[in-house]
């Protein structure tokens, strides 16, 4: 099951879901949202983190205040360490527990 899916049947509170980060400067600039799950990984064939680095930053930039939770299946410490120390809320390591995925979506928030 993809995070997206999880979390819309979980009925949490982020319910804003994008395929693709490209848009999401311009929902973050429409919409309340209270956190922000971001993978670390978008390009195809990719698994360094730096998509996720890239657009934390991007978020942080403009919206500072929303706490960011990144998930990736390529966990390592490094990257872990340097996206909280970029100011990411926690890491989450693929596959997740859900329980522990939204406690730890509830405690960034």
């Amino acid at each position: 099951m993809t995070i997206r899916r999880f979390l819309r049947r979980s009925r949490s509170a982020w319910p804003v879901t994008l395929a693709s980060p490209d848009t999401l400067l311009t929902v973050l600039a429409q919409e309340v949202v209270d956190g922000i799950l971001l993978d670390m990984n978008f390009t195809q064939g990719g698994n360094s983190g730096q998509d996720g680095l890239l657009w934390l930053r991007a978020i942080h930039k403009k919206h500072p205040a929303i706490p960011v939770v990144l998930v990736t299946a390529y966990a390592d410490i490094k990257l872990a360490v340097r996206g909280l120390k970029m100011g990411a809320a926690d890491f989450v390591a693929k596959p997740w527990d859900n329980q522990e995925l939204i406690r730890v979506l509830k405690d960034a928030i």
